[in-house]
């Protein structure tokens, strides 16, 4: 098929690009376990449940509310609003609103009947479907991303920003991880991708573990 095809290229030209690049390295830099323990920790957005960096996973059954607590810890975040407790860090949110759509307008207005004194500016909006899969939307959701400063990136959900692959299978789920890995590095930001639970909720998300691992 057509996206095969493109799977397939992406990936022999991520392989020749890895080889070029790897020709091409300086020396490692090595260091001494004092070193690494000197380093600082890594540093929170809320403190205790979102890195600073990174890419995690927010999970759940359909219908349980995962995109609602996702809008409520973006808008904490971007309001620099304790969330349950936990010290948020201000920062501007971009919300991939690729599953909820035209949905979302209810429930922003719902959330500001509730808490009108919030920051509506500092959370943006993409409510259209992305591949990031393939990778087709990535350049572009770094761009926008970056046009807007967000240094938190919601994707909600996961399996309707990468139609077509197989989430069961490792090569697929490492390479969506891969491309959301490279989103948070592009953008110094964190990424949180809204994903649904397994049929036994007890363990954990949906599809192959390379995503949780």
């Amino acid at each position: 098929s057509m996206s095969s095809a493109l799977a397939i290229e992406t990936l022999e030209q991520r392989a020749a690009l890895a080889k070029l690049t790897g020709a091409r390295r300086e020396a490692l830099v090595v260091h001494s376990a004092c070193e690494i323990a000197a380093a600082p920790l890594p540093d929170w957005r809320i403190k205790g449940i979102l890195p600073r960096h990174g890419v995690v996973a927010l999970y759940g059954p359909p219908g349980c509310g995962k995109s609602f607590l996702g809008l409520d810890m973006s808008f904490a975040v971007a309001s620099g609003r304790d969330w349950f407790g936990a010290r948020a860090t201000a920062c501007p949110v971009l919300y991939v609103a690729a599953e909820a759509g035209n949905s979302m307008g209810p429930r922003i207005l719902a959330h500001f009947s509730r808490l009108p004194s919030e920051d509506e500016a500092a959370v943006s909006f993409v409510t259209t479907p992305l591949d990031l899969f393939i990778g087709t939307d990535l350049r572009p959701l770094i761009e926008a991303a970056k046009k807007v400063g967000a240094k938190v990136i919601v994707v909600d959900t996961l399996a309707r920003s990468t139609a077509g692959a197989d989430e069961n299978t490792p090569g697929d789920m490492g390479r969506i991880v891969a491309n959301l890995a490279e989103l948070a590095q592009e953008t110094d930001a964190l990424v949180v991708a809204v994903h649904h639970s397994g049929k036994d909720v007890t363990k954990g998300p949906r599809g192959h573990t390379a995503l949780i691992a």
